[in-house]
């Protein structure tokens, strides 16, 4: 993901299922902020300004 990310500019989201270990840790490293909770689903962003 963070290849991406690199040299981008904006708000980014991510939606990911509570479950899914692996893409809360992508997050978590690529410095997502978690923003949000929903039954199972919890909501990361990441705002960049270069």
């Amino acid at each position: 993901m963070w290849f991406f990310l690199f040299e981008r500019n904006g708000v980014f989201l991510c939606k990911v299922k509570k479950t899914n270990f692996a893409s809360i840790k992508m997050c978590e490293w690529n410095n997502f902020k978690l923003k949000s909770k929903q039954k199972s689903i919890l909501f990361y962003e990441k705002i960049i300004k270069k």
